[in-house]
């Protein structure tokens, strides 16, 4: 699959980490549904990074060094996107189980940034047919023309999460997603196929420091050495682990600045939404 630069440019306010330092690129790819040239938003990390998310194309916790994020047409017809994504990440030239690949009819050109305190969350956002989560079985479409939808959201934190805080992230970026929409005036918590992608080192280090956390707990330099010119990697990984941040609540440190990110960038891309919906 053939695959053309567009645009690229260095990631505005990127985290303060240098494993999250990203390059933001802006390729075409074939819609292999459509046989339509289409956007593709490509984020590549200057190292390999922590990642936890719910896409098509390696979802769930997971090693990554790149995230897609695919626009297709309205008559979209492949019903394989995961192998449609990893065509496209080959085109690319990505390594093959690198990263995380989403999938949207929403127009990525309209994405939305926003960044607190190092942590950033791009968003793509598509509301054709926001929904409740709790909605009633049998609830039917709209019979009005289908537009683009979904929302997706990759998020970035300039410090390691534990695997637990990493779950905790998702909800809070879930959370705040939905207070956009509702504070918008949305009539629901999102849309049937958000997806998201949240970010992390694999080593300790923030932006407010070298092991900083937003728990109890004492922290000790990573690499920790039992004799001169000597590294325990042992002690250096429990080392990263004493200094990674153990909760992502909206109250916590990490997670106030997450929260406030996804809600900026969800906010100002439902405003671009509504004043030219598709």
């Amino acid at each position: 699959m053939s695959v053309d630069l567009t645009s690229t440019a260095e990631a505005p306010e990127a985290p303060a980490h240098p494993a999250l330092a990203v390059r933001l690129d802006q390729y075409e790819h074939h819609d292999g549904g459509a046989g339509q040239r289409r956007p593709v938003l490509v984020w590549k990390f200057a190292a390999p990074v922590r990642m936890l998310s719910s896409a098509v194309l390696g979802g769930g916790l997971a090693r990554g060094q790149w995230v897609i994020n695919a626009e297709v047409a309205l008559n979209y017809r492949r019903d394989d996107p995961a192998v449609h994504l990893s065509e496209i990440a080959a085109g690319l030239g990505l390594a093959a189980g690198a990263g995380a690949g989403l999938m949207t009819a929403a127009n990525t050109r309209q994405m939305t940034s926003s960044c607190d305190g190092g942590v950033r969350c791009d968003a793509t956002v598509g509301l054709s047919y926001p929904t409740w989560a709790a909605a009633p079985d049998g609830l039917s479409l709209p019979s009005a023309r289908w537009r683009p939808g979904t929302v997706n959201l990759v998020c970035m934190l300039p410090v390691r999460l534990s695997d637990a805080a990493m779950v905790n992230a998702v909800i809070t970026a879930t959370e705040a997603k939905s207070q956009a929409l509702l504070e918008a005036g949305m009539p629901g918590t999102g849309t049937a196929s958000d997806a998201i992608v949240v970010c992390c080192p694999e080593g300790p280090g923030t932006t407010d420091g070298p092991g900083t956390t937003d728990g109890p707990g004492t922290t000790d330099s990573p690499g920790t050495t039992d004799s001169p010119g000597t590294t325990d990697s042992s002690q250096g990984a429990d080392a990263s682990r004493r200094t990674q941040a153990e909760y992502c609540g909206p109250r916590s440190q990490w997670g106030a600045r997450l929260a406030r990110a996804v809600h900026a960038a969800v906010a100002d891309g439902t405003a671009r939404y509504a004043s030219a919906p598709g």
